[in-house]
């Protein structure tokens, strides 16, 4: 069968019918050795023979190229199969280098030193032909791999129940049965995190009942719609509230029994300044009280003077009194001091500091403090 030719595939010009040409040919080039090594100076142009744009593991010689010998032994993977892909994560200064095999990734940035094996990053997978991008948002980058041959290992869903709860859920093996609550919220709003949540600040509502912050089951921090004051309340009676600093173990607080004494370790502060001292057994005051002092009162017929208070006591000729000897010391007259009579005696423990002859009257007069 004969087939005309169409018109279309003639070549035709205004002049008639004319040659099509003839068919493309090829041929090898054969490129000269980079004899002048690695040569970046020159524009495409301006390129020598025998000069090397790219030269990548490959070294120079006067008949062509070399390719460069030699291996290190860096790494290991533990199950000593064949690496078949690498990668890398990289977000500011920090990088990492991974390295796949077919059942397994692993981290390479560090390894140990041969033949010691690296424990798998990731192990389980069913391919080591691997593709990767990185993702890149405020404050994360993370590192997507996808091989064609596994399916995901970490998903995350919102899973409602039938209750009323609601739960932001991580999944490493595809939702079979590693599912793992990252958040959840009750029927009544109330949300729980079964793990540590960390952020720049906390602001609660201004609630003014105490109650803001449960801390475990023992304690509340709250608000008391009091400026600048946050309330420390016991779980089990609001009118308790203690602090521990550190590892001691004494706390700092106020009880149920007395919501209004702060106490610490056998010592309290009430409210109307008295501070109560463990280690003598007194309160301040009290403490103050045994210090050095000086009565300041008019009474003539005072007994009760303050410790440290002295006084002077005449008693007869040759009636010694001891140094330090104590004595009991009664009022005399409107004016004086006696050993004996029926003036009132004078309250606590009183001691001679010494004395003198009154010249003359052959009576002594002895100095006397209150130490007690």
């Amino acid at each position: 069968m004969k087939v005309e030719p169409k018109p279309g595939r003639i070549g035709q010009s205004n002049r008639g019918a004319v040659s099509i040409g003839r068919a493309q040919t090829s041929q090898p080039i054969t490129f000269p050795a980079p004899r002048n090594g690695l040569v970046t100076t020159a524009d495409m142009a301006s390129q020598q023979p025998g000069s090397a744009t790219v030269l990548r593991n490959f070294l120079p010689t006067l008949v062509g190229c070399r390719i460069r010998g030699g291996s290190q032994k860096r790494g290991r993977a533990a199950d000593g199969g064949t690496i078949r892909s690498a990668f890398r994560y990289k977000y500011g200064s920090f990088e990492k280098l991974f390295m796949a095999t077919d059942t397994a990734i692993y981290d390479m940035t560090s390894p140990a030193a041969p033949p010691a094996a690296m424990a798998a990053a990731v192990e389980g997978l069913s391919g080591g032909d691997w593709c990767t991008f990185q993702h890149t948002n405020a404050g994360s980058s993370f590192l997507v791999c996808l091989n064609g041959a596994d399916p995901r290992r970490v998903a995350y869903r919102l899973y409602g129940d039938s209750f009323g709860g609601l739960y932001i859920q991580r999944s490493t093996d595809n939702w079979a049965s590693a599912n793992q609550n990252m958040a959840f919220w009750d029927a009544t709003g109330n949300v729980n995190f079964p793990a540590s949540v960390s952020a720049s600040s906390f602001s609660t509502t201004a609630n003014g009942n105490g109650n803001n912050i449960r801390v475990g089951d023992d304690a509340w921090i709250g608000d008391i719609n009091q400026a600048n004051t946050v309330a420390v309340r016991g779980q089990n009676n609001f009118n308790a509230g203690w602090i521990r600093f550190g590892a001691m173990a004494n706390g700092f607080g106020v009880d149920a029994g007395s919501p209004d004494i702060i106490r610490y370790a056998g010592w309290s502060l009430q409210t109307d300044g008295n501070q109560y001292m463990p280690w003598a057994g007194l309160f301040l005051h009290q403490i103050f009280e045994q210090k050095a002092g000086i009565y300041a009162g008019s009474n003539r017929d005072e007994t009760n003077f303050p410790i440290g208070h002295t006084i002077l006591v005449e008693t007869g000729n040759g009636d010694i009194k001891e140094r330090n000897s104590a004595h009991a010391i009664y009022l005399s007259s409107s004016y004086g001091y006696a050993f004996g009579g029926a003036g009132a005696q004078l309250a606590g423990t009183w001691r001679a500091r010494g004395g003198y002859d009154s010249p003359g009257s052959g009576a002594w007069t002895y100095c006397f403090v209150r130490t007690a």
